[in-house]
């Protein structure tokens, strides 16, 4: 399967039609992860339109999602510096809490179905962690902060291999950040 994401956006400023910018080691960064979200976010996707799968996002899930958010802050400015600071508008908070959501479900539903957490794993993380991530406190006390945080590292990690595997399956062709584009045919 051969998929093109032509994203003016994200190829660089002479293809917008603005002077050069200097590279900065920070905006190499933030275009390579938004690439690679764009990416990511296409090849869901197509594995969902492939699979017959879908997930959805219902209004009231987004409606809980957006309080959450809101109410994670003390005031309206605080969470608008937050938004400004990873780069979202506030205007595009809700299009990026579905994304976000539909691809929490897409791992906790398909790739979560593939990370197995046994106990031996989950005591070895602690013990591993407790000095400097759990700062020494009891087992017991923190057991569920350990299993989360090991299943989602484990998740990472199933998601780099499934995501690899489409990569090698699927021809995404990302226009470059800058120079010259290829040919179109």
């Amino acid at each position: 399967m051969k998929v093109h994401l032509i994203c003016p956006g994200l190829l660089g400023p002479a293809d917008l039609g603005v002077a050069q910018l200097p590279s900065t080691p920070a905006l190499d960064r933030v275009l390579t992860r938004a690439r690679g979200e764009l990416a990511n976010r296409t090849l869901i996707q197509n594995y969902l339109q492939g699979t017959g799968l879908t997930f959805k996002v219902t209004d009231a899930q987004q409606k809980e999602l957006r309080e959450r958010v809101e109410n994670a802050f003390p005031s309206r400015e605080a969470m608008n510096a937050y938004l400004r600071v990873h780069r979202i508008a506030p205007e595009e908070l809700d299009l990026w809490l579905i994304n976000h959501q539909r691809n929490s479900q897409f791992m906790n539903q398909h790739l979560g179905l593939r990370v197995q957490i046994v106990d031996e794993e989950v005591k070895a993380y602690y013990e591993k962690e407790k000095d400097t991530r759990f700062l020494g406190k009891s087992f017991d006390s923190v057991e569920q902060v350990v299993r989360a945080d090991l299943k989602r590292e484990k998740s990472r990690k199933e998601f780099e291999a499934w995501r690899q595997t489409e990569l090698e399956r699927t021809d995404v062709l990302l226009l470059p950040l800058a120079g010259p584009r290829p040919a179109r045919r």
